[in-house]
């Protein structure tokens, strides 16, 4: 079935260096459906085919048009441009996946693990050891957007720090002996090294190197990467596994006061994403265990699969993690001055704040020249799990959604705000029905849909159900099970611009809608109103094959 018809004309000259670049030499001329199996970028100041070779075409072709409008440049005669178009959609034939059943133990009852697994987001390859697919990839890249962009209003800067750690640095700190998950190995000459589940040492250690000045503080740091633990019990999928991927960041200030200003704006940065996320968290007092350090608050997120006790005072809100003894008191929530009862409910850690003063910058020199001389920076450290955070909150939202519903029946996932792999769908009808659409109707609502204000950061965050020989119902039961926010029935029986059907999934409801307010549900998923919207006549579902 044609959704876009992409000419590919001539060599473009960036690899043919014999002739004259600004002039197009017609050696070919094709004529694809997309999705085309090859790879287009800018070069040259055209769009070109980057990467693939189909029928004879090859890196170096340029684009001359795209549903017979001709191309200048990078951009159609229409003024849209070109790797936007041709960049909106992703087509689930060609989306890899590999849909698994899991089914419930008594000792490992997770929600999370099954619909991701149901779903082919992940996989696993050993024992707490995933694959994660490509649309996992894209909720997990989303993410990552997200926490770069708050990094980014911290003055944080990104690096990517070594995953394995030299055993001297961790024994210098004293916690090559005492961490007692590291994954340790040797290499062929026999020298110690670890795979980091956290990288104190290794910052601490650059740092050191820097011979800063007071002038260049604060200095915050942050990597996203894969971290591992050997696990003793890995289970519950994502939420306790022994790899995973987390965002850590490293803040080196110039005295006690400055670095407690930074633990603040950490934390109070760590609230804004979770409640970005719309989800429920406690902010709690917590034992700073290997790590070290005075100060010490986890992010947890209430969970029935949640391995920690909190404890949550019902007045002020406060809380603290039951590992700490004295949690009542040191949170300020005695008998006396906060009378009410505390709470005790479960949660999933999915970040962690360390105010960690001088442990590691006084093991590893790491100073900084200050009007008083040389003084030893004040460090601070901060975790977001993001695997984790993905799994939890999708633990969460899931049951949420539908608390008559024991666990085992719930079939759809639940995303945090703004992390669903993508931000709307597009059913097609099956091939074989009367009510099928004709290739340059699809073509004529396609070039509508495309014609939006979309994230570039993430392309083909439109999915297409295009599978070949399935009824509407096969396909909406996969495609709600994917947990996408928006879903659009295309069928010609309503003709060109609608009305179509449009599924809001999140609150249970069919209807009515233009291909212009698809369009706007699709650019603004999280922000777009459909109870303005008339409701949809359910009957007009059914196939008419």
């Amino acid at each position: 079935m044609s959704v876009h018809s992409l000419y590919v004309i001539s060599e473009s000259g960036s690899l043919q260096f014999y002739y004259d670049h600004s002039v197009s030499v017609t050696t070919a001329e094709k004529t694809f459906s997309y999705p085309i199996p090859l790879r287009l970028a800018s070069v040259d100041g055209r769009i070109c085919v980057d990467f693939g070779t189909v029928d004879e075409v090859k890196p170096g072709y340029a684009v001359l048009s795209v549903n017979n409008i001709d191309a200048g440049g990078t951009f159609l005669e229409d003024g849209r441009e070109i790797l936007q178009i041709m960049t909106t959609y992703s087509f689930l034939t060609r989306c890899l996946r590999k849909p698994t059943a899991v089914f419930r133990t008594s000792h490992d009852a997770c929600l999370s693990h099954r619909l991701f697994c149901y779903a082919g987001l992940i996989s696993q390859s050993s024992p707490g050891v995933f694959v994660l697919w490509p649309m996992f990839m894209r909720v997990l890249n989303k993410l990552g957007a997200i926490v770069q962009t708050k990094m980014s209003s911290l003055g944080a800067q990104m690096l990517l720090l070594p995953t394995l750690g030299d055993e001297r640095i961790w024994t210098k700190s004293g916690r090559w002996n005492d961490a007692g998950q590291l994954f340790k190995l040797h290499d062929r000459n026999g020298k110690q090294y670890c795979l980091q589940p956290t990288h104190e040492e290794e910052i601490t250690s650059l740092v050191g190197s820097l011979e800063l000045s007071y002038k260049d503080l604060p200095l915050r740091l942050y990597q996203i990467s894969n971290k591992f633990r050997d696990e003793l019990r890995p289970r519950y999928g994502l939420i306790r596994c022994r790899e995973f991927v987390m965002k850590d960041m490293y803040s080196f200030d110039k005295c006690p006061n400055s670095a407690l200003d930074t633990y603040h704006s950490v934390s109070n940065a760590y609230s804004e994403l979770l409640s970005d996320l719309r989800l429920p968290y406690h902010k709690v007092l917590a034992c700073a265990g290997p790590i070290g350090g005075h100060l010490s608050h986890e992010y947890h997120i209430p969970s029935s699969v949640g391995e920690d006790i909190l404890c949550i005072c019902q007045r002020c809100g406060k809380g603290y993690n039951t590992e700490l003894e004295d949690g009542a008191e040191r949170i300020g929530c005695t008998d006396s001055s906060c009378p009410h009862e505390f709470q005790k409910i479960r949660g999933s850690e999915v970040g962690h704040c360390f105010l960690l003063g001088r442990r590691y910058s006084s093991c590893f020199d790491a100073n900084y020249q200050g009007l008083d001389g040389r003084q030893t920076l004040e460090m601070g450290c901060y975790g977001l799990g993001l695997t984790r955070l993905v799994a939890v909150g999708v633990e969460y939202l899931s049951a949420a959604a539908f608390p008559d519903l024991p666990i085992e029946q719930i079939s759809e996932i639940r995303w945090p705000q703004g992390l669903a792999p993508y931000r709307g769908c597009v059913v097609l009808q099956k091939e074989t029905a009367k009510d099928a659409m004709k290739a340059e109707e699809l073509n004529s609502i396609f070039s509508i849909l495309a014609d939006a204000s979309y994230d570039l950061r993430f392309p083909g965050d439109i999915l297409v159900d295009d599978r070949p020989g399935l009824s509407l119902g096969r396909k909406l039961v996969d495609i709600r099970r994917l947990g996408i926010p928006w879903i659009a029935i295309l069928k010609s029986s309503a003709g060109s611009l609608g009305p179509f059907e449009l599924i809001d999934l999140h609150r249970g409801r069919s209807h009515e809608a233009t291909v212009h307010e698809i369009r706007s549900a699709f650019e603004q998923p999280t922000l777009f109103d459909s109870s303005a919207l008339p409701e949809w006549d359910m009957s007009n579902r059914k196939a008419t094959g």
